[in-house]
């Protein structure tokens, strides 16, 4: 067996554009969508982003750019929130509360977490589990897969 590491896209800069360009064309061709480019404010985002889905995030925000797009030119208009929104921008959250000295395992934080999103996303769009996965930036199948899990530890 061959182990293969890959740095994370966050430190390879150098190919964020490159690979956007590329999923770009790639997209645009198969859904027979006029060829496009970034503007100059997309490149701008994409380079100063942290990436923490990495490469598999960078693919899924080109497709969805693609989708939505009208014309020839991607803006950040068609980008997810969490791209688009500045640190100041961000809801914060509460910090993980201690029980008994103990801090809370991090699965059930995360759990808890992913909940919240979910809940808040689902009545932010009168239960539209479509138009919530988008505001999330994940797809309708992923979302009713993590409310399945969710309603499975309740």
């Amino acid at each position: 067996m061959v182990s293969l590491h890959t740095p994370p896209l966050r430190v390879r800069q150098e190919d964020i554009l490159p690979l956007a360009n590329y999923f770009l064309e790639a997209f645009a061709k198969d859904m027979g969508k006029p060829a496009s480019s970034l503007s100059s404010a997309v490149e701008t985002i994409f380079e100063s982003y942290a990436w923490p889905g990495n490469v598999r995030e960078l693919r899924n925000a080109i497709e969805r750019a693609v989708i939505f797009s009208r014309g020839a030119v991607i803006g950040p208009d068609l980008l997810p929130g969490e791209m688009t929104q500045g640190p100041q921008d961000m809801p914060r959250e509460k910090p993980v509360e201690k029980t008994s000295g103990l801090s809370l395992p991090i699965d059930m934080v995360l759990l808890k977490a992913e909940e919240n999103l979910i809940r808040d996303a689902l009545s932010k769009t009168g239960g539209n589990k479509t138009q919530a996965a988008d505001m999330l930036g994940i797809s309708r199948f992923s979302l009713n897969r993590r409310m399945n899990k969710i309603q499975s530890r309740e």
